[in-house]
C-alpha cells in the first residue's frame, strides 16, 4: 500500500481505530461489538468478581469469628450445612449489592441479584432437606455453578439496565 493509497483510506473514514482487516476486507474485529454489549459483559464479570472478593473479604473474618467462638466452617458443613450454604450466598451477595448501588442501580435490580444467588441456594437445601444428597461439596458446587446462568437470566431480564443504559453513573445515596 502506498503512501497515496494511505491518505485515501483516511479520507474514506478509516482511520487507526478502525482500519479494515486486509485479510478479510471487513473492519477489525476489535469495533464488532456494540458498548451496551461490552457494558453488559463487564457487568456479569464484575458480579463474578464481587462474589469471589466476598468469599475472601467476608469469609476470612467470619472463619475468624467462629473460630472465635469454638466452632468453624467445616463443622457447619458437617453440623449445619444449610447454614453453612446459607452463609455463602450471603458473603458472595453482600458486595455484589453493594457495588451495584454504588453503580447507581436502583434497589429492585439489587433485590433481583441477589435472588439470583439465593433460589440456588434454597434448591440445593431443599436437595438436602429431603435427602436427595447428603454431599455438601457436591451440593455446594452446584449451587455455585446455578448461580451463574441465574444471574445470566436476572441480567437478561433487564438487558438496557446491566448494558449502561437503563441507570445513571452517580451515586446512589438512599
Amino acid at each position: 500500500m502506498s503512501l497515496g493509497d494511505g491518505l485515501h483510506a483516511q479520507a474514506q473514514g478509516a482511520g487507526y481505530g478502525s482500519s479494515p482487516d486486509v485479510r478479510r476486507g471487513r473492519p477489525s474485529d476489535a469495533s464488532a461489538m456494540s458498548t451496551s454489549t461490552r457494558h453488559f459483559i463487564r457487568h456479569y464479570l464484575e458480579m463474578i468478581a464481587a462474589m469471589i472478593a466476598g468469599m475472601v473479604v467476608i469469609g476470612i473474618p467470619a472463619e475468624g469469628a467462629l473460630q472465635l467462638i469454638g466452632s468453624s466452617s467445616s463443622d457447619l458443613q458437617d453440623h449445619a450445612p444449610a447454614i453453612a450454604l446459607l452463609g455463602m450466598a450471603t458473603m458472595m451477595t453482600i458486595p455484589m449489592v453493594a457495588l451495584m448501588r454504588h453503580r447507581g442501580h436502583a434497589w429492585r435490580p439489587c433485590w433481583e441479584m441477589s435472588a439470583s444467588m439465593f433460589i440456588p441456594t434454597f434448591g440445593v437445601i431443599a436437595a438436602l432437606a429431603t435427602g436427595l444428597s447428603d454431599d455438601f461439596m457436591g451440593l455446594m458446587t452446584i449451587e455455585h455453578v446455578a448461580m451463574l446462568p441465574a444471574m445470566l437470566v436476572a441480567m437478561l431480564l433487564r438487558y438496557d439496565e446491566y448494558a449502561g443504559c437503563g441507570h445513571s453513573a452517580q451515586h446512589v445515596t438512599a
